[in-house]
């Protein structure tokens, strides 16, 4: 015969029903807490309400900077900065003036030494080619008259790694002030020769036509096999120093 222990089920009952009546009491707290809390916000004064946006704006510009800081440190732990790979870029020649196989050399009045860059993720996916400011103030400029020189920019005809000319335009980058950006015709000039960012480098020429006398530019490009984004010691040692 079987008795069931019916005390032994009503305790667990009673157990069971001041757990929930705890768990209700908990959330009812909580409940009253956010009340509280709401209210605190919906009754400040002005002043006390604008400090109190204020601390809100701060603390969220502070987690969007570390949460930046965190991005770039993970980016410079998958640098390139082997030896090996500034060996390659060492051995890598190239022509003081661009190819024939991109502009004939008897349209050249005058050529500026090349600059040399390992395309990006924002060159690739963006409408602009960002050149070193610094670079661009030592090899181009000295090119330009100083009617040519403008905020605006400047418009220029590109030649491409097989000679056909594309239009785009040249100016200062507003964020990055240490950069010149390529623009307008970027994104198709991108698309049209296939460019990847970390394996494809770029070589960029500004020279004068010696027949219109306009100023233009030159872009050859060469795949390398890496699979990292070069460091800045790397670029500044395989393409700074040797110019």
């Amino acid at each position: 015969m079987f008795i069931r222990d019916v005390t032994r089920d009503g305790n667990q009952q009673m157990v069971k029903s001041e757990t929930k009546t705890e768990e209700e009491d908990q959330d009812d707290e909580e409940t009253e807490h956010q009340e509280k809390s709401l209210d605190s916000v919906l009754w400040l004064d002005e002043n006390e309400k604008q400090r109190w946006i204020k601390k809100k704006k701060h603390e969220a510009e502070k987690e969007e900077w570390l949460k930046k800081k965190r991005i770039e440190a993970k980016y410079n732990m998958e640098e390139d900065d082997s030896d090996a790979t500034l060996s390659l870029l060492r051995r890598w020649k190239i022509p003081a003036t661009p190819p024939e196989k991109i502009v004939n050399q008897n349209l050249i009045e005058q050529c500026s030494k090349p600059i040399r860059k390992q395309m990006t993720k924002r060159d690739e996916e963006q409408s602009r080619l960002g050149l070193s400011k610094s670079q661009v103030k030592k090899k181009f400029l000295p090119l330009l008259e100083e009617t040519e020189i403008s905020r605006d920019g400047i418009r220029v005809s590109v030649y491409g790694p097989d000679g056909k000319v594309h239009e785009m335009k040249m100016w200062p980058d507003e964020k990055k002030k240490n950069e010149l950006d390529l623009t307008l015709g970027w994104r198709k000039f991108v698309e049209d020769y296939e460019l990847k960012e970390i394996c494809d480098f770029i070589t960029v020429w500004m020279f004068r036509h010696i027949l219109s006398r306009e100023i233009c530019l030159a872009i050859d490009t060469t795949r390398l096999s890496l699979r990292k984004q070069v460091s800045k010691r790397i670029s500044k040692a395989a393409f700074d120093d040797l110019d």
